[in-house]
């Protein structure tokens, strides 16, 4: 009974020698392992925490960017997040940035895509309020798009518009509760010649995008045409699908016109959010 007893603990004492040895190898690498790991994340919060929080690196890093890469951040086919941005990050103040706006919805009205001049003139004053905005990549937190959002509301309060655009003065979407009937011939006057008009179909409409996650509805189409401006011709929207297929080219600016049932819309979005 004596044996049984003392081989018992013979056991256990070996036992808590084995478990001991076999600490000492392995605690002090998963120590290193976990510190490492924690440091390595650190180091990434630190430097997403930097690029946040200091606008002069992410704007230097921002010049390397198209513009067609900063209608994806700012669309959301290239994944990102909308915040409100520091006016002082912008290239232009608010009031250059309202001559631009209006200047930029004069051209787009003198070539037949948008109903209304908001060029002040008698009996056409507007109040307005504009606010400016980042998207920034979600990932790396390096990259930003600025843009600006502007609402017009017409002094009898009978009219309004919602307008976003670049800094440079490019139109992403204009919408206005105001109407405009569309006519192909006139666009084709106004237009370049080889430039192409292909008629939006209630299907279609249903599926293509807009800011802000909003979504067209096949009921509220009245009319519409997408813009295509290359030499050449096409007249529905799977001739436009099969040629940007057969280039393997999707980087592509999807440019629509609509008269809807509550206004009309103008819009300039990535394809591959379309299709």
């Amino acid at each position: 009974m004596k044996h049984f007893t003392f081989s018992k603990k013979r056991l256990v004492l070996l036992s808590c020698v084995l478990l001991s040895v076999c600490g000492g190898f392995l605690l002090p690498d998963l120590a290193l392992n976990y510190h490492a790991r924690s440091q390595i994340h650190q180091i990434e919060n630190i430097q997403q925490s930097d690029n946040q929080n200091n606008p002069t690196i992410m704007k230097n890093a921002s010049l390397q960017l198209s513009d067609y890469e900063r209608i994806q951040l700012i669309s959301g086919a290239w994944e990102s997040k909308v915040t409100n941005a520091n006016e002082e990050e912008a290239t232009l103040n608010k009031a250059d940035a309202l001559k631009l706006v209006k200047s930029s919805i004069y051209d787009l009205y003198s070539s037949g895509h948008y109903p209304v001049n908001l060029n002040s003139g008698f009996g056409n004053w507007y109040t307005w309020e504009a606010d400016f905005f980042k998207a920034t990549d979600s990932h790396f937190h390096t990259y930003a798009a600025y843009f600006w959002k502007f609402h017009f509301i017409r002094y009898d309060g009978s009219e309004t518009h919602t307008i976003y655009m670049m800094e440079n003065g490019t139109l992403l979407q204009a919408t206005t509760n105001a109407t405009m009937e569309h006519s192909k011939e006139f666009l084709k006057e106004e237009e370049a010649p080889n430039a192409s008009f292909v008629p939006i179909t209630k299907d279609v409409f249903s599926a293509l995008p807009m800011y802000e996650g909003e979504q067209c509805s096949a009921e509220e189409l009245i009319s519409g045409y997408v813009t295509l401006p290359e030499n050449i011709t096409l007249t529905t929207m799977d001739e436009v699908d099969a040629l940007i297929t057969e280039k393997q080219n999707y980087s592509y600016l999807l440019v629509y016109t609509a008269q809807r049932q509550d206004g009309f819309i103008y819009c300039e979005i990535p394809y591959q959010l379309a299709r």
